[in-house]
């Protein structure tokens, strides 16, 4: 319900190249009160990410220049941005090679079917809820 909704100052950037998938997820955490901003390239999206330390940050694993497995890599690795929660959007197969090498730290978050139930997830996980 509409009138259930609270809305935070919880920050989640959305790393998503694709206009309209970032516009469904975007619409999905909005609806759950959260603050959303877009970033639609993973390079530029170093910086932002950098000034604003959001919440949480979702990337989606496949992109050009540079992956999102590559970028949470990156985050991890930073002692800047290594405290800031990474989740990978991903249609890839759980076993797939690339999603091996993400930390251990970083959310899976599937397309289709499973996506709902893996952002409650990964929100709850991260203590976002």
């Amino acid at each position: 319900e509409v009138s259930d909704v609270t809305v935070t100052d919880t920050e989640v950037t959305l790393i998503l190249p694709q206009k309209t998938a970032a516009r469904v997820v975007e619409r999905e955490l909005a609806a759950c009160g959260y603050r959303v901003s877009t970033v639609l390239d993973p390079i530029e999206a170093f910086a932002i990410v950098l000034e604003t330390k959001p919440d949480l940050v979702i990337t989606t694993a496949v992109m050009p220049r540079l992956s999102g497995i590559d970028l949470a890599c990156a985050m991890a690795a930073m002692p800047s941005t290594k405290e800031i929660p990474v989740a990978v959007l991903t249609s890839l197969e759980p076993n797939h090679p690339d999603l091996r090498a993400l930390p251990m730290n970083v959310g899976i978050i599937r397309r289709g079917e499973n996506f709902g139930n893996d952002l409650a997830d990964t929100l709850q996980r991260f203590d976002i809820t």
